[in-house]
């Protein structure tokens, strides 16, 4: 048998076919991509004026994929408690 991998590149699983309703999704238009620059850079302004401890914390959970609390506990502060 040979050696297939899934989309997420897992070895020894069959690739993931598309659902019908993801055929079905049109590619975003003009105005879709528009509005979510305009949203991507309101974020990224946001971002910027947080305080430099809370602007890492972000950053490191979003962007470098930690776990809140490993960034909680990385910082000596509690974690999300809700």
């Amino acid at each position: 048998m040979g050696d297939r991998t899934s989309a997420f590149g897992e070895p020894g699983t069959a690739p993931a076919r598309a659902l019908p309703a993801e055929r079905d999704i049109e590619p975003p238009g003009p105005e879709e991509i528009a509005i979510s620059h305009e949203e991507a850079a309101r974020v990224r302004l946001a971002v910027a004026g947080l305080p430099v401890d809370q602007r890492a914390a972000i950053e490191a959970v979003v962007f470098e994929g930690r776990s809140v609390a490993e960034v909680a506990a990385s910082l000596g502060v509690a974690g999300c408690t809700t």
